[in-house]
């Protein structure tokens, strides 16, 4: 027996050659032989690419018994992952290639949609609403909402940026609402910026979608507020240029 290979391996490998067929145990009715790969279905089995990859197989096995010769393939099929193999001398234990420790962590794509329940203050959405956002391709959000204010019914588009993991991300936004309907308090259709300076969102696995954000609003023209019912010419109206202030939300849902 020669454990260190010799004229046996390096005439099988200068020739390339190897056993005509080999069997898979572990999948019923799969030969392949020097041209053609194992056909395992949505599979791939690393027994039989190559010539090149058996004299590599061929090598192992000459240091292992000292001939290389013979043997029967047994092939481990990994959905989505290439398999792993190992080959064993006829009549001595499988000597097995090492398993996969695990498959690999890929990141979790994010649901692409959310529909959520708004509570806020002077926030884009006023201080009741609802808002969707849809993820076209993270770290990018893009979220339209619907609510009532002080200013009356709003209509906000803003646009996010998240980054973390598929459960927890940290935000921020800019964003325009439109005064769509005016309430007693204002004058016109006021246009209001919006700026989520920081954010947080949650997604649970089951769907569940929480969030909160808090940054700035400043009024922009169309309209003027005031401090009380705008009928009569109240003489506390003031153009909404000149507002500026804090404002948040929470926000409870569904992604989708």
């Amino acid at each position: 027996m020669n454990r260190h290979g010799g004229p046996h391996l390096q005439e099988r490998i200068g020739r390339g050659a190897r056993p005509a067929t080999k069997q898979c145990p572990f999948v019923d009715n799969i030969v392949f032989d020097d041209a053609e790969t194992a056909r395992c279905p949505s599979w791939h089995l690393v027994c039989g690419v190559s010539t090149s990859m058996w004299q590599l197989v061929a090598l192992a096995l000459t240091l292992a018994d000292g001939n290389g010769a013979g043997g029967t393939c047994s092939c481990r099929c990994e959905p989505s992952l290439a398999a792993t193999a190992a080959v064993a001398p006829t009549g001595t234990p499988e000597v097995a290639a090492p398993a996969l420790a695990g498959r690999s962590s890929l990141p979790e794509a994010l649901p692409k949609n959310a529909l959520a329940f708004n509570l806020g203050v002077a926030s884009a959405i006023g201080e009741i609403g609802v808002t969707y956002m849809v993820t076209p391709l993270p770290p990018i959000e893009l979220e339209v909402g619907l609510g009532q204010g002080y200013s009356g019914t709003q209509l906000s588009f803003m646009w996010k940026l998240s980054f973390g993991s598929r459960r927890h991300r940290a935000t921020t936004g800019i964003g325009i609402a439109s005064t769509v309907a005016a309430s007693a308090y204002t004058r016109d259709n006021p246009l209001w910026l919006n700026v989520d300076v920081l954010g947080y969102e949650f997604r649970s696995d089951g769907g569940l979608f929480l969030a909160i954000a808090a940054g700035l609003f400043k009024g922009l023209g169309g309209g003027a507020v005031c401090a009380g019912d705008c009928e009569g010419g109240n003489q506390y109206a003031g153009d909404v240029t000149r507002l500026v202030g804090p404002q948040g939300r929470l926000l409870i849902g569904a992604t989708f």
